[in-house]
């Protein structure tokens, strides 16, 4: 759809609005109003009318409405357990079910878990992850059930997860493709509509990703996994009906709506460019709250964190999306959290009226930027990636690692030097005693259901198996060592909460948390953010402020902090100096700037605060010297 605008007027209206920000500025140039994203994408003040505006729901994209599944997740050791989950959620409205690591080996076992379902219905989605056996006894027992209606879900598993995760790989990749090919052969020829390819993209941004990288890798990956199936017979109409993508929802709300919709543009690019003539095969989108930005302490932020996510997917138009519960990464099984999640679908859908709006950010001018720059950088680095050799060959030079490693590092840095904000863990924290989080017990899987000892290596010879003896075999493991360099999942955080959770040990221990003396001068309100600063600082790294005035206590024996304006410290006299200097610290610091004039400066046990310290190497220096324990391993 063509767009007319008068672009003579709309530029006479920003150089007026620019003339005005610029009096609003004073001293500050005009430039200050642009920032950068980890992308690499200039954000400008101000959006007006962009060129070559594509509107999704104008494009073979259209959608007659935005209905997604509210596919929560499911957990349960045993098929009892899992049965009893899935009653739970039909009974409170959840039309959809995504199921990990599950442990069931016959169709005993399937009928019990998965009996609860229908089909006509309901809709699942299904990781097997390394245990692809589990794939023919799904197929089967869903496949029989199609009756009327086919069952439309997903049974899948990633063949590179393997290959980007674990020192060691079961099955090497090619035997993976193979496996797929058979499988979706499989499908074809016995009308199951059952998708069998699950491409994570989670697994990137869980190292640190950027949305660029997230799209970059994710459809590298695809490309690779798509020539493969190719080369195995496969065709690509029948390989993009079976492709499911699951991309994590980062915290960065508009970037992230830009990344689900520059997901679309690039599957259609992809199709295209490997020889679908029309490239329509509309691309399955999986969406799961990222776990990367969430944090142990103050565990109720992550419900606000988890409601902007799922709030970004949904107005991206995603098909599938999973909110997981704001205790997530304490490993419980609270009731509650659980149905907060689950609730959250249903207030998009029944109060922000979000499901009969499609594609809600559609002629927003920023978003339409941001979908344009994210799709055309990606897919310009994807095809340099596929130049170069395709994405296995990326990774054997650890080009894709390196890169996330580099990204991590200066979003770590960004946390430590407080320019990201992390609420309840580098600012406004409540220090408040709680017990340490503990690991849940790991309970023994119930063995009601025999492996059997038959080994077998392709998928015909388990769907055969699975046919004969309703039981699953055991694929032939071909361990070997993974000659790729892992990516490592971390959570951006887990650094401040090491040493939260050593605070807490303290606490435990002594019946206080560790403390440092904060020593004030003049009137709070002349440098109340200073102070303010300093309490938010210490307590990030659960450390009490001892607040003191003067030489109130004569024992000033670990750490003192001095915090005051700069017109204070300069009335500091030798006496004071002397005075303090005798005491027996450790350390002494000061909240400042490199103004700051008098005795302070140059003495050798001094040293200045400010926001641009390192954070978290400042208070790992406090721990030491307070005699906390910390353990890295934590």
């Amino acid at each position: 759809m063509e767009v007319k605008h008068n672009h003579s007027e709309e530029k006479g209206k920003r150089k007026l609005w620019e003339e005005e920000a610029i009096k609003a500025l004073k001293d500050r140039p005009f430039e200050a109003l642009y920032s950068s994203t980890y992308e690499g994408i200039k954000i400008e003040p101000i959006y007006t009318t962009i060129q070559n505006v594509q509107y999704w729901t104008e494009n073979s994209y259209y959608r007659a409405n935005n209905c997604w599944k509210c596919s929560q997740e499911i957990k349960g050791e045993t098929s009892e357990e899992i049965s009893k989950q899935v009653r739970y959620a039909i009974e409170r409205g959840q039309n959809s079910f995504y199921f990990k690591n599950l442990q069931i080996h016959d169709m005993k076992g399937v009928e019990k878990a998965f009996g609860q379902i229908d089909i006509s219905k309901s809709s699942f989605l299904i990781d097997v992850g390394s245990k692809q056996e589990l794939m023919p006894l799904l197929f089967q027992y869903f496949n029989g059930k199609k009756h009327d209606k086919e069952p439309i879900g997903t049974i899948a598993f990633d063949p590179f997860e393997e290959v980007l995760l674990k020192e060691e790989i079961s099955i090497p990749l090619s035997d993976k493709y193979d496996y797929l090919a058979e499988a979706m052969n499989w499908c074809e020829e016995n009308h199951c509509q059952i998708r069998c390819l699950l491409i994570k993209g989670n697994n990137f941004h869980e190292a640190g990703a950027t949305s660029l990288q997230e799209l970059v890798f994710t459809f590298s990956q695809a490309l690779d996994i798509i020539n493969e199936l190719l080369n195995r017979g496969v065709s690509l109409t029948t390989i993009a009906k079976n492709t499911v993508i699951s991309f994590a929802i980062g915290s960065q709300f508009f970037m992230e709506i830009a990344k689900f919709r520059a997901a679309k543009h690039i599957w259609g690019s992809l199709l295209s460019a490997i020889g679908d003539r029309n490239g329509d095969d509309p691309l399955y989108l999986h969406a799961i709250t990222s776990n990367f930005n969430k944090a142990a302490f103050d565990i109720h932020m992550n419900l606000l964190r988890t409601t902007t996510e799922g709030f970004s997917a949904v107005a991206a138009g995603v098909d599938e999306l999973t909110i997981t519960p704001f205790d997530y990464v304490s490993q419980k099984q609270d009731d509650l959290a659980g149905r907060i999640a689950r609730n959250i679908h249903f207030i998009f859908q029944e109060e922000n009226h979000l499901s009969k709006v499609v594609d809600p950010a559609s002629g927003s001018y920023y978003i339409e930027s941001l979908t344009n720059e994210l799709a055309n950088h990606a897919w310009e680095e994807i095809k340099k990636i596929d130049k170069n050799g395709g994405f296995y060959t990326a990774l054997e030079k650890g080009i894709p690692q390196n890169e996330l490693k580099r990204t991590f590092a200066k979003r770590q840095i960004d946390i430590n030097q407080q320019k990201t904000t992390i609420i309840g863990v580098n600012k406004f924290i409540e220090l408040a005693p709680i017990q340490k989080k503990e690991e849940r017990e790991k309970r023994k899987v119930k063995k009601i259901n025999k492996i059997m000892s038959k080994q077998v290596t392709t998928f015909r010879e388990v769907i055969q198996f699975v046919e004969e003896k309703n039981v699953v075999p055991k694929l032939l493991p071909k361990i070997q060592a993974n000659q790729i360099q892992i990516l490592q999942h971390t959570r951006l955080i887990e650094h401040f909460e090491r040493l939260r959770f050593a605070a807490e040990d303290h606490f435990q221990r002594f019946g206080h948390y560790p403390k440092v003396d904060v020593m004030q001068f003049g009137e709070l309100r002349d440098y109340k953010s200073r102070f303010e600063f300093v309490v938010n600082l210490l307590a990030s790294g659960g450390i009490e402020a001892n607040v003191i005035r003067d030489f109130e206590r004569e024992y000033l024996v670990n750490i003192v902090i001095l915090c005051g304006s700069d017109k204070e410290y300069q009335k500091m006299n030798e006496n004071f100096v002397a005075k303090l200097l005798k005491c027996k610290t450790k350390e002494i610091y000061y909240v400042g700037t490199n103004k700051v004039a008098g005795e302070l400066k140059g003495l050798q046990r001094f040293h200045m605060l400010s926001e641009s310290t390192d954070s978290y190497i400042f208070l790992k220096r406090l721990h030491q010297l307070l005699g906390v324990t910390l353990n890295e391993a934590t």
